[in-house]
């Protein structure tokens, strides 16, 4: 049912409104009339030129108003005006001040007007309600002819505040008003509230009806938000049609909106060529006419940039989020989303940096990255200061055989050590642990997802064949279904036990396999294994490794052909010194030294120190160094700590410091500033 038309002041019922009149000071006379008829021609003409942002010609509409009714002598309509001159140089609490006085005692012949203006300046004040209130007691005078420009304001406030609905009711009662002169402008008005509130044909048919109104002078406004229409519709190619029809309009005041979203549009089309062009555009009208959004344009180039450079390296995910990104970036500069994407685009570009980074480039080495027992000692994590806040835990070791690599146990702070040594994860091959505790598996995980991204972020990645894991019994059936859950396929995750050896590693070697005496009847128990592997020489190493393990009378026997024996220290207290007891089986000193009694290994390389007795892993591969020199028997022995590297070929190690790799027989092996720190494994130069 279409709504009666209501005249220019004719008394009604609004929504929420009591109506209800004041006396005015005006005198029903011709000449009377006439003057303000014309005081009224002045208002809406001064409004109009105040809202195009055209101060000059309001001020003299405005003030040309002002000397007629001074010549009526009509103090009071003269002060309105003073007030009304007030408010356009925004200066809204002044010309409050006045207009709260006038209508204390409200005989005015303007009385419509006052209020409406005192509307005007509590707005400007930011008085919302206040200025709702102002708008709505403008009704109370039968002779205010300006009722829709007061609905139109009432509903700029609602929309300003999120109150869509409310907006369109108010806008709605605007239009009803049969002599309101700006349906245009509440139509799109209207359109924007619609838009707000996701409803976008409403909004299309709300600018269609501003467009299609007499008198409407911002044709351009309206062609741009139909293209914002469209484009959250998803229409981009009408949002593009729309956008140019804007750009197309004779003295369209904005065009940087216009090319602003021109960019958007072509961001998401992914022709970010056209998308950086037309963003530059926006970027050079708003430093021009509207400083403060820069800021926000040069993000949105920024990102199309990192998008381009993204696609370049073959990264689409990646470019994909930074477009989506940039889609959620705001237009006050200062607002902290803003800040929250530049921090999403930084750090989702760290992965693709990762992605594409080529690796160490070693090849046949050894490198050690586990230091201390991960609960050992107890004491650092409750006064770390006491030890010089400088605990070298790591957890596992890397081998390098030609181009192939394999990580063993990557327990508490693998990845750190690993990374920070320059390995990447794209050198990994096989995946091997021997035991279910967080000393050897805690990072296994963090390998899958590491893995897991690098496939995303570098397009080579796909070619390359999967990482093996490789897990003793315990391990599997915990991590089986999380190793899943993050892509890795049950046909790359292989279980491992003594009784099946031994295990072919492809293109790379074979590992044998052997259960230790650590926990025996329990799930964690863990495995020892010798890794048969073939270097870049042609020639073969045999690695042996302990795992967490008591001495066993077969160990020796188990590793007897090892060319290096990785071996973990177990218990350090005074009893592992002890000779007077030959059946103590634990991997301590006596331990150690049976076992390398047992075997002819080239290098022995001992770490995972128990360290709740203190920091002597110097000291103790020296007394073995000594005992061994007292039977006559040749034998190189180093304390393992993150940061040794070994080469396989020539069994040289890395100087910590210059890099060079060097004969065992030049490396002096220097202890920290303080206990259980980070060892230092020094050339002759550099010692």
């Amino acid at each position: 049912m279409t709504k009666k038309k209501k005249k220019a002041g004719e008394k009604k019922e609004v929504r929420k409104v009591s109506v209800f009149k004041k006396t005015s000071a005006r005198t029903h006379d011709a000449k009377v009339d006439a003057v303000l008829d014309e005081l009224k021609r002045l208002l809406t003409k001064g409004h109009r030129a105040y809202r195009r942002h055209e101060v000059g010609e309001a001020k003299r509409l405005f003030s040309e108003g002002k000397g007629i009714a001074e010549e009526q002598g009509w103090e009071r309509d003269t002060a309105m005006f003073n007030a009304v001159m007030l408010i356009i140089e925004a200066r809204f609490d002044e010309a409050s001040r006045i207009l709260e006085f006038l209508l204390e005692e409200p005989l005015l012949n303007l009385l419509g007007y006052a209020y409406y203006y005192l509307g005007i300046a509590r707005k400007g004040m930011g008085e919302d309600e206040a200025a709702i209130t102002s708008f709505r007691d403008s009704f109370c005078d039968p002779d205010y002819d300006a009722v829709g420009e007061s609905w139109e304001n009432m509903g700029i406030i609602f929309f300003e505040r999120g109150e869509y609905d409310k907006a369109i009711r108010c806008f709605e009662e605007a239009l009803e008003v049969t002599n309101y002169d700006n349906p245009g402008f509440s139509w799109y008005l209207k359109g924007n509230a619609y838009l707000e509130k996701n409803e976008y044909d409403e909004a299309l048919a709300s600018y269609q009806k501003a467009l299609d109104s007499a008198n409407y002078d911002t044709p351009g406004v309206a062609w741009d938000s139909m293209g914002l229409a469209y484009f959250k519709k998803g229409e981009y190619e009408k949002a593009i049609d729309y956008y140019s029809k804007a750009l197309a309009t004779p003295n369209y005041e904005t065009p940087g909106y216009a090319w602003f979203n021109m960019g958007i549009v072509y961001q998401r089309k992914e022709l970010l060529e056209d998308a950086l062009e037309y963003m530059i555009k926006a970027r050079d009208w708003y430093k021009d006419h509207e400083s403060a959004k820069v800021e926000r344009v040069e993000y949105f180039i920024r990102d199309i940039k990192q998008q381009k450079a993204l696609r370049s390296k073959g990264l689409k995910e990646a470019a994909e989020e930074v477009g989506k990104i940039a889609s959620l970036r705001v237009t006050e500069p200062d607002d902290p989303l803003n800040l929250i994407m530049d921090i999403l685009v930084e750090n989702r570009n760290k992965v693709p940096k990762y992605a594409a980074k080529r690796g160490t480039g070693y090849r046949d080495v050894l490198a050690v990255l586990k230091g201390w027992s991960s609960f050992i000692p107890v004491e650092f994590f409750v006064e770390p200061r006491g030890f010089g806040n400088q605990l070298s835990q790591g957890g596992g070791y890397f081998i390098k055989a030609m181009d192939k690599g394999i990580v063993i146990d990557p327990g508490v702070d693998f990845l750190v050590y690993f990374t920070k040594e320059g390995f990447h994860i794209k050198e990994v091959n096989h995946v091997f642990v021997s035991r279910n505790h967080m000393e050897h598996s805690a990072n296994l995980t963090g390998i899958a997802d590491l893995y897991h991204q690098w496939l995303i972020y570098d397009p080579k990645a796909e070619k390359s064949a999967p990482i093996q894991f490789h897990l003793n019994p315990g391990t599997k059936r915990e991590y089986l279904e999380t190793l899943s859950r993050m892509g890795i396929r049950s046909e790359n995750v292989h279980r491992i036990a003594g009784r099946k050896t031994p295990y072919a590693l492809k293109d790379l070697g074979a590992f044998d396999v052997f259960g230790t005496t650590y926990d025996p009847k329990g799930a964690s128990k863990s495995l020892g294994f010798v890794l048969n592997v073939r270097l870049e020489s042609g020639e073969k190493r045999r690695i042996g490794y302990t795992s967490d393990t008591d001495f066993f009378k077969e160990l020796p026997a188990r590793l007897k052909d090892s060319d290096i024996i990785l071996t973990h220290f177990s218990i350090a207290g005074p009893e592992g010194f002890e000779d007077s007891k030959p059946n103590n089986n634990r991997l301590n000193y006596q331990g150690l030294r049976r076992l390398i009694e047992g075997t002819r290994a080239k290098l022995y390389v001992i770490s995972k120190f128990w360290g709740a007795r203190g920091d002597y892993r110097i000291e103790f591969v020296d007394k073995l160094l000594y005992d061994f020199k007292k039977r006559k028997r040749n034998v190189k022995i180093i304390p393992g700590d993150v940061g040794c590297l070994v080469n396989l070929s020539d069994l040289t190690i890395r100087c910590s410091n210059c890099g060079a790799f060097v004969p065992y027989e030049e490396i002096k092996i220097t202890k920290p500033e303080g206990d259980f720190g980070q060892l230092a494994y020094l050339c002759g130069k550099c010692s």
